[in-house]
């Protein structure tokens, strides 16, 4: 692919000047962290990449984290555990935090605990017509909706905060059985 341009965000206010600009000029918005989704073709598109959006703040007596779009889980994962906390990640420690939670975030926790985008707390967004907002379930309620996996569809998420969960301990293993047995497996599993 090959971007019109790559904007390399250090914060919500570059993004918000980008999609502005690409607002005035029609040209279409891609946004990365990581790169780990799949992409649509990017070929004169303008792409954000929200690396530089590095804030990781645990709020350990209150459980809950606040987390930049340019994390992935990670450093997430060791600044809660060395509370004794954890959230509701997927399997792979470099996938992007606002991305999994945006997509839903169905992990290895989630028949358990219920997955990502149910323990999101608040968004920090930038809508399309480049203005910075604050979702929640009390601020712009029906967006915060929408975002807990709706994916990139309605904004770009600048920022996360989710809560944690005292969580000292995973047993998780995969088990790998032949096609053959998938209509038995399947029922028993249900």
């Amino acid at each position: 692919s090959r971007p019109l341009a790559v904007i390399e965000a250090a914060n919500a206010e570059d993004i918000a000047r980008t999609l502005r600009f690409a607002a005035a000029e029609s040209l279409p918005v891609a946004v990365q962290c990581t790169g780990h989704g799949a992409m649509d073709d990017l070929d004169g598109a303008l792409l954000v990449l929200t690396r530089g959006l590095s804030e990781c703040v645990v709020h350990p007596e209150e459980r809950w984290a606040r987390v930049g779009a340019g994390l992935t889980w990670q450093p997430v994962l060791d600044a809660a555990g060395a509370h004794g906390l954890a959230a509701l990640a997927g399997s792979s420690p470099g996938v992007g935090v606002v991305g999994y939670t945006t997509g839903g975030g169905v992990g290895p926790l989630a028949r358990t605990l219920g997955i990502a985008s149910d323990r999101v707390r608040a968004f920090d967004v930038v809508t399309g017509d480049g203005e910075l907002r604050r979702a929640s379930v009390d601020e712009h309620p029906d967006l915060f909706w929408g975002l807990r996996g709706g994916k990139g569809a309605l904004g770009v998420v600048t920022a996360v905060e989710f809560d944690l969960l005292p969580i000292r301990e995973i047993y998780a293993g995969a088990l790998y059985f032949d096609g053959s047995h998938a209509g038995d497996l399947l029922a028993r599993w249900a």
